[in-house]
């Protein structure tokens, strides 16, 4: 950091980088990048396409705009002033007039370069000299850097009076830079001239009048830029072979963002985008449904998206961000790709029904698009043709409330509703926790919402008493394992996701032996139902079943009434100095029955009772689109069911569970066969992963269906890529998901693909022994992108690096003995197709 050049230099020109949400604090008297110049070097890169490093220019440009055999619209030279005309033919003389003068620069610890009393220390300071010039400028670099740890104080001088000591020297750097005289308005004004002749622009220090430094420097490329894209606006024929098709995208979460800008990014065909939210903000239920210090429990490298990352320090960005974070973020990110301006915001859709289907082809029903309603701010009903419409209001939008709590639309005025005198209210109506105050609390509900409100009910002093009731139980890892350790890229791809015989896959060897590591592990805890899980525990225990609990702060309250009952229990609670934590009461495997005549008193199936003032529903959500037209509902249950061969329709468990949820899609969740048009993203719930990157990957495929370029794999029951526990039925093993959706357009990363990479064993491990980010899924195919390249070898390659050894050398044994399995299950081939005279498969899609 020391060797970078200061970065506040640059932040005049930086305003409209939206530099707040890459860390940029006042902090002392200056205002810096955190942690370092290179946050704003990534904003700086951010969107370029191509950069050659090592490439130079051959032959001098001339109108034809041809660089190194490639046409251009457009080139702007940004190099030194006297290397213009080395590059540009016929260049303005106004070049050979700019003159250059010779500094030098000292980093170094010599104190007598700063005024002799400390008191009268500043940032910097400022020496003249008679006979000179220009003056020496020293830089006190522990005010530029006040959270460093400086071994004493450190200091930069520029064009120095005098040399400091050569032992206090840390490193000399000399270099020209522009001077601008008094006759430098006139040539300035001169190469402002040519700017745009020929279509050859120029920016440079040289460019702008002031100090000659980095400053200048960046305001003239953006000028620069800026007249480019004047002069270029209409210039260029459009790609597009017809006018745009109308788009709409419902809700501006997460999903609906990164459809919309996919949708804005395509040319074959163009589309027009309009999103409507029925909020006032971005971010969905991140900032609808958001509670006193909700954070993610799905890690910041998974979430992002693939070529819009958060930023990798901790100080700024923790492994799991909060939802305010995560907002600001979204934000950014709609801010980056022009998003905002397409959002109507105070807009609920009313309805969407065919636009007209008479003559619509069969097989593609959807042909003619669809008529919209949907209701303004002002309340007016406004009614639109869409040619595509994307579903993204998001899973949690529609509260779940069990029949046992709704009130009887009798006269009779009994159940629940009626008789309880405390309060009833469904998590998505939490806020913070004041409203636990001399409340007795119960909590209804096994997801990490439940395990939330429980723990900050517990942590409250005024709360009085708290329990939880489960009806079936949950598996419960935390979402960090230790430090810098993020629970979800603790996972691999290599014999798991890709390259997986069908036959270990059939047999779902590779989770069976899983399974077996995660139950010696969990031992380590004293229990192997969960991460030091003793109560509200599910079975079975096993890799692919159940979606986990990822929200784990409250387990160790419930532990305590049954750790307490035994010395084994005992000597756990010592282990993890659960001796003063406050005990949580659990009801499990039962359910609210009643409520008594006190109206307090709750009582539970089993026999069971419990006092209560509070009663929080974290039962979840159900899929609900009220705004679809019937037909359009029946035809995708009739479809799904078909699909499914009746016995996996991918609505809720209504056996187990008593939901009446609409059905979703047949194809991924995604669309339904008949109607390519009208997509739902973002409905899928993943074991352990994001919903965000599944979203993304969604869209690509959906874009691709509609260009009629997927190749999907037909096969009658359920996907490959379904959890085992069927608690929800959109709930999908992540990894496996994004790798079979990823293959019907090519997109899923080959070996011989990965090994073409400038860091070939990067690449590799990254992908093989890590998890399946987002950005691998744009190495290749349609949506093949530098950029993702880059976070692939740089970011993602660190993440599985900080995993630490001993977790890699783990992951690396699981991976030989997948390794193991599926050689054995190709020979055991072999010698089968040898007996039968049929050609062995080996790996193929399953």
């Amino acid at each position: 950091d020391l060797l970078s050049y200061p970065a506040d230099i640059v932040l005049p020109y930086c305003s409209g980088l939206r530099m707040d949400k890459l860390g940029v604090g006042r902090q002392g008297q200056v205002v810096r990048v955190v942690p370092s110049i290179r946050c704003l070097e990534r904003a700086l890169l951010y969107g370029v396409r191509k950069l050659h490093l090592g490439s130079r220019v051959e032959t001098a440009i001339d109108g034809t705009k041809v660089i190194n055999g490639v046409s251009y619209d457009a080139v702007i030279v940004a190099t030194e002033a006297k290397s213009v005309p080395k590059i540009v033919k016929n260049c303005a003389t106004a070049f050979s007039k700019i003159a250059y003068h010779p500094s030098t620069i000292y980093i170094h610890t010599d104190e007598s370069f700063m005024p002799p009393n400390k008191k009268d220390w500043k940032c910097w300071n400022v020496e003249m000299s008679s006979g000179r010039k220009e003056p020496q400028l020293t830089f006190w670099l522990n005010e530029f850097y006040p959270d460093a740890k400086f071994d004493g104080n450190f200091f930069q001088t520029w064009a120095p009076i005098k040399m400091p000591e050569k032992e206090k020297i840390i490193q000399r750097s000399d270099f020209e830079r522009v001077v601008h005289s008094n006759d430098a308005r006139s040539y300035i004004a001169d190469i402002n001239k040519e700017q745009g002749k020929n279509g050859i622009y120029y920016a440079g220090s040289y460019c702008v009048y002031g100090m000659g430094l980095l400053e200048q420097a960046l305001i003239s490329g953006k000028e620069a830029a800026d007249v480019v894209l004047n002069d270029i606006k209409g210039s260029i024929p459009s790609k597009k072979t017809s006018s745009p098709l109308k788009a709409l995208v419902i809700g501006a979460g997460p999903s609906g963002l990164v459809t919309a800008k996919y949708l804005l990014e395509s040319t074959e065909p163009a589309y027009h985008v309009t999103i409507v939210e029925s909020s006032s903000n971005i971010g969905g239920s991140f900032i609808n449904k958001a509670y006193d210090n909700c954070r993610l429990v799905s890690s910041k490298y998974l979430t992002a998206f693939s070529d819009y990352r958060m930023p990798e320090d901790s100080v700024i960005c923790p492994d799991h961000p909060s939802a305010p974070q995560y907002v600001s973020h979204l934000e950014s990110y709609a801010d980056q790709f022009g998003l905002r301006k397409h959002i109507q915001f105070g807009c609920t859709v009313v309805s969407v029904k065919d636009a007209n289907n008479s003559d619509a082809v069969k097989g593609d029903v959807d042909s003619n698009g669809y008529k919209v309603q949907y209701e303004n701010p002002e309340n007016q009903i406004i009614a639109e043709e869409y040619d595509v419409v994307a579903v993204c209001s998001g899973l949690h939008n529609t509260p779940y409330v069990p029949q046992i709590f709704i009130p009887s639309s009798s006269d009779t005025k009994s159940g629940i509703p009626h008789n309880f005198k405390g309060q009833i209210i469904h998590s998505s109506q939490y806020k913070d926790s004041s409203i636990f105050a001399n409340k007795r609390v119960l909590v209804l509900g096994c997801g990490e919402t439940a395990m939330d409100i429980a723990h900050r009910a517990i942590t409250n002093p005024q709360t009085k008493s708290v329990a939880l009731s489960v009806r079936r139980g949950f598996l419960s890892i935390p979402h960090n394992l230790a430090k810098d350790r993020p629970l979800d890229v603790f996972i691999t791809n290599l014999f798991e996701h890709a390259y997986e015989h069908p036959w270990v896959h059939a047999l779902q060897l590779r989770w069976v032996l899983s399974s077996i590591f995660i139950r010696l592990f969990l031992l380590l805890t004293g229990s192997s139902w969960g991460f030091n899980q003793w109560a509200v525990q599910t079975t079975p225990v096993a890799r692919g079943y159940h979606i986990i609990n990822k929200s784990h702060a409250a387990m160790g309250h419930l532990n305590v009434p049954i750790k307490r009952q035994s010395l084994w229990g005992r000597f756990w609670m010592w282990v993890y100095n659960e001796g003063n934590l406050r005990p949580m009461q659990s009801f499990h495997k039962t359910q609210v029955e009643d409520v008594d005549v006190d109206g307090v008193t709750v009582r539970f199936v089993d026999g069971r009772t419990y006092k209560a003032d509070l009663i929080i529903l974290a039962t979840g959500y159900k899929q609900s689109f009220p705004f679809l037209d019937g037909n359009i509902r029946n035809e995708m249950q009739r479809e799904n069911m078909r699909a499914n061969n009746d016995d996996h329709a991918c609505k809720g468990d209504t056996s187990s569970y008593g939901l009446e949820e609409d059905y979703l899609p047949s194809e991924h969740f995604i669309v339904c066969k008949t109607r390519p048009r009208l997509s739902f993203i973002g409905f899928v719930r993943p074991n352990v992963g994001a919903i965000p990157p599944m979203s993304e990957l969604q869209v690509m495929w959906w874009l691709e269906r509609m260009r009629g370029k997927v190749n999907m794999l037909t096969k009658s029951g359920p996907p490959s890529y379904m959890v085992l526990g069927q608690k929800y039925s959109y709930g999908v093993d992540y990894g496996n998901y994004m790798h079979r959706v990823a293959e019907d357009f090519d997109a899923a990363p080959t070996l011989s693909t990965l090994v073409k990479s400038s860091h070939p064993f990067r690449a590799l491990y990254t992908y093989c022994i890590g998890q399946s980010m987002i950005s691998l899924f744009r190495l290749q195919g349609p949506y093949e992108s530098e950029k993702c390249w880059s976070v692939v070898t740089d970011e993602l390659w660190r993440t599985c690096v900080r995993r630490g050894l001993v977790e890699n050398c783990g992951l690396l044994f699981m991976t030989w003995l997948s390794l193991l399995m599926n050689v054995t299950a190709c020979t055991l081939e072999c010698l089968w197709c040898l007996f039968t005279l049929k050609r062995p498969k080996f790996f193929v899609r399953y």
